[in-house]
């Protein structure tokens, strides 16, 4: 059964975490920090698009403590910024186009 890191990779995702303005990709190893502390869930890249998104918001749905979700040449559009803010309200969204 793949990890939720491996899960997370498939959509072009990761789970980042920042520290004195870096953020860093938490991985294998250290990944049980996503669950004690702010992480940001990026994505990048055309596999991320509207139609994985809610698959994407399931797999993070564990992850207690979201501060931003960021996407970099994604296909997520501002309905997939919205169904964002359905499931995460407060959680801020960037990189995606107006």
């Amino acid at each position: 059964m793949p990890s939720l890191v491996q899960e997370l990779e498939r959509f072009g995702a990761g789970v980042f975490v920042a520290a004195r303005g870096i953020d860093s990709r938490l991985g294998e190893g250290d990944f049980w920090r996503a669950f004690e502390e702010p992480v940001i869930i990026w994505a990048h890249g055309e596999r991320c698009d509207d139609a994985g998104l809610e698959s994407l918001l399931e797999l993070v749905q564990k992850i207690p403590h979201i501060r931003r979700f960021r996407f970099t040449n994604t296909r997520v559009t501002r309905n997939g910024a919205q169904k964002i803010h359905e499931a995460r309200p407060g959680v801020s969204v960037e990189g995606i186009p107006a």
